[in-house]
């Protein structure tokens, strides 16, 4: 019998193990599909601001003359909404440690 028990506790011993480790894996895999998902996000960001850029620069005005000098209109970036600020960065993942008391 006590050898029975001791190869129960040996294999909950082994299993643990195996759950902290899959726990572990799992972590690091959420952590670098933060970071990729990140990544994409710059990318995309930096793509908004490059075509955003595009187009804005001022027309020259044809023909000189005192009335090209008048007050200018409203500013055309005046009516543009303000950009939205970045999402708010995910918590981090839980620790392996609490996963794996989790799994038990």
């Amino acid at each position: 019998a006590a050898e029975k028990a001791a190869e129960k506790a040996a294999a909950e011993a082994a299993w643990a193990a195996g759950a902290a480790e899959r726990a572990a894996q799992r972590a690091a895999e959420e952590k670098e599909a933060a970071r990729h998902a990140e990544e994409l996000l710059a990318e995309v960001e930096a793509e908004k601001r490059a075509k955003g850029k595009k187009g804005k620069k001022k027309k020259k005005k044809s023909g000189g003359g005192e009335a090209d000098n008048a007050a200018p209109g409203p500013s055309a970036t005046a009516a543009l909404a303000p950009p939205t600020p970045p999402p708010a960065p995910s918590p981090p993942p839980a620790d392996a440690a609490a996963i794996a008391a989790a799994d038990e």
